[in-house]
């Protein structure tokens, strides 16, 4: 009893934290204890005034310190103390009525917490027959552990009130007792599919003798919920069945169309009857849901029965492909001695659903026969087989590689990109053969070019590595074409850097890409507001120093080799939460309509001849071409401002210059 009270003191404590917006002591700063010395008798002027009153955050603090003192009297034999409680409330409730709706029920349900005796749940239940106040009623009906609270809960069960038969019946349910079976009987044959449910719900957690006619009777014909309820039933049962007659129980309900049940029972029966839970779980396996045969999957893996892997493998030699693919997993994840044998066999089935299963389960294997299996596999009139083989090979490869054995690599990558389709192999392949590769790969990747570019170009990358010395001019062709069209940072920086190797001068890269990379950067100054922050700052004079708010500094000049022209402006101190402006020039044999692709971390304003075109006011990482803007350009000299704002983190821009089609424009010829 004392169990079910703390239990019901959290559910309501818990719901006063979470409504609660004030401090944890009253308005006169009196703690739980000087609050809880007034408890008998309440202060029902003074309470019950803040309770009826407009006042808010009042009302909640008189709320809150009835709860404490429920609570509070929940703990040791103080049964005088809480009817006497209990009546003060249930005085105020019958006597006030200028309390809201919301308040009738907060009070209503912290006397679930406080109530014992046969009078005060008759006046508990009196709240029962209005609408409003029904469900908090019933509420600390089901939570008072009394026989009264429990006798009123079936007298409910026969007659009508503002609640449907079928609540009292789901409280019953949550108590778990079995004093209204009669009722619950009755209920239980009634045509009301809600209340037949709710009452069917409640019998099966009693654990009473009496339902079970009525509850077997709905298992058997297939009623909705019964398997489940049926469950329930057998783990109420008091005294408990003896474990022969629960295996038999939980045997039935291996047949219900209830998937969670058949589930439950699967899982009861490896934990009643482990030596014979093997023969169960291989019948599992082949279960229609996906969650039983998981199920059994993890049994068969976890059974200690000696003769389960003999099992296995004779099941195995005479199961439909699917199951036999599943029986086959299982003998691995068992790691038994059998495993490697069935894995060989199966390698070579007729089944393509068994050798691609046998071909993922090999790679935990390091016998070197089948690696010539997979190799051979690779020229199998089955496409599932081919991808599933060049999976299984890219292990091995990788061991090839680290032995230095790059032509044994890459003659296997060669194949496989040559044979295989699945995405993921391709692309695995192509990363591998990045390693290895050598000019003889350049036919190979030929064809995959158009669908995987970039991992394309590492290999040229590689390719050009190997050729530097023999056909320096085919290497710098295959290195430049990387430079030009890929998109991915870090391998544009490892093509250019191979090039500058070579004696190539690449500062022109990112000249016919657009990039602007000579600027001049002034700052840091103080941090800039949505509201301010396109605002243009200086004259049309720019020459420095220049004077912003209080802080009077000087243009720097700053450069980049980065390929996207990134400037990465944390040189300048202090940089959190502040902003800095950048400007360039550019000269135009004539007017023209052109594109800033510009990346920033974080905001960006842009000006172009003193006009503002662009303002994003943004928290965000830099990115090359995150804002597009359409800009003028005069014949002549062409200012450039931008206005870069910084919470934290990184502080950085770029800026790429195309025509409105999206073709790059030199800066320097305009």
């Amino acid at each position: 009893m004392i169990h079910q009270r703390t239990l019901a003191a959290t559910c309501v404590l818990l719901a006063a934290c979470a409504s609660s917006t004030t401090n944890a002591r009253d308005h006169n700063g009196a703690g739980v204890d000087e609050a809880f010395a007034e408890r008998s008798p309440i202060s029902q002027g003074r309470t019950a005034g803040a309770l009826a009153g407009s006042d808010l955050p009042a009302r909640r603090r008189a709320l809150r310190k009835l709860r404490r003192q429920a609570a509070a009297l929940t703990t040791g034999k103080r049964e005088a103390e809480r009817k006497k409680f209990a009546n003060e409330v249930l005085d105020m409730l019958e006597k006030q009525q200028g309390f809201a709706a919301t308040v009738r029920c907060d009070l209503l349900r912290l006397l679930g917490l406080v109530i014992d005796d046969e009078t005060t749940v008759t006046r508990l239940s009196a709240w029962l027959e209005s609408k409003v106040t029904a469900e908090a009623a019933l509420f600390a009906l089901e939570r008072i552990p009394t026989g009264a609270a429990e006798q009123m809960l079936a007298r409910y069960l026969e007659r009508d009130s503002a609640l449907p038969r079928s609540a009292y019946a789901r409280a019953l349910a949550q108590r778990g007792s079995g004093s209204a079976t009669a009722q619950l009987l009755e209920l239980a044959a009634n045509a009301n599919p809600e209340a037949n449910r709710a009452a069917r719900a409640a019998l099966a957690r009693s654990g009473d003798v009496r339902a079970r006619k009525l509850l077997e009777r709905a298992l058997t014909t297939g009623t909705p919920g019964a398997a489940e309820d049926w469950l329930d039933y057998l783990e109420a049962l008091d005294p408990p069945l003896t474990r022969d007659a629960r295996i038999k129980e939980y045997e039935r309900l291996l047949e219900v169309d209830s998937v969670p049940v058949r589930l439950a029972a699967h899982l009861a029966l490896a934990r009643l009857d482990p030596n014979a839970s093997s023969k169960r779980a291989l019948a599992a396996l082949a279960d229609s849901s996906a969650a039983v045969r998981e199920a059994g999957r993890q049994i068969l893996t976890q059974c200690k029965d000696p003769a389960t892997d003999a099992r296995l493998v004779t099941e195995l030699g005479k199961a439909k492909p699917e199951l036999a693919a599943d029986l086959l997993g299982v003998l691995c994840a068992r790691s038994s001695e059998a495993a490697l044998a069935e894995v060989k066999k199966a390698l070579t089935a007729e089944s393509p659903v068994l050798r691609i299963a046998a071909m993922e389960l090999s790679t935990r294997f390091t016998d070197p026969s089948i690696a010539a299996t997979l190799t051979a596999a690779l020229g199998d009139g089955d496409a599932g087989v081919r991808d599933a083989a060049g999976a299984a090979l890219g292990p091995r490869i990788a061991f090839l590689v680290a032995d230095g054995d790059s032509d044994g690599a890459r003659s296997l990558l060669h194949r496989i990109l040559a044979q295989c389709q699945d995405e993921q192999v391709v692309v695995t392949a192509l990363g591998q053969l990045a390693k290895v590769a050598d000019e003889s790969s350049l036919a190979v990747v030929a064809p995959l070019r158009a669908a995987h570019a970039d991992e394309v170009r590492r290999v040229y990358v590689a390719v050009a590595s190997d050729l530097a010395d023999d056909d320096e001019p085919r290497a710098k062709a295959l290195l430049v074409e990387v430079v030009e069209n890929t998109k991915d940072r870090s391998l544009r920086r490892k093509a250019r850097q191979a090039l500058e190797r070579l004696g190539v001068d690449t500062s022109g890269f990112a000249r016919r890409r657009g990039v602007l990379r000579d600027w001049h950067v002034l700052g840091p100054y103080s941090k800039a507001t949505a509201g301010d922050f396109a605002k243009h700052p200086f004259g049309k004079d720019l020459a420095g120093p220049i004077t912003v708010g209080d802080r009077k500094l000087d243009w720097v000049a700053r450069k980049t080799d980065d390929d996207d022209g990134i400037i990465d402006l944390t040189f300048l101190k202090p940089n959190t939460d502040v902003t800095a402006f950048a400007t360039c020039e550019l000269v135009c044999q004539r007017p023209r309509k052109v594109v800033l692709h510009v990346g920033s971390d974080d905001g960006v304003a842009v000006w172009v001849n003193g006009k503002l075109v662009h303002e994003n006011f943004v928290a965000r990482g830099i990115e090359p071409d995150q804002d597009r803007v359409t800009a003028d350009l005069v014949a002549g000299r062409n200012r450039i401002l931008l206005r870069i704002s910084q919470a934290g983190g990184g502080f950085a821009f770029c800026v790429r210059l195309t025509d409105p089609s999206g073709k790059p424009l030199d800066p320097t010829k305009l």
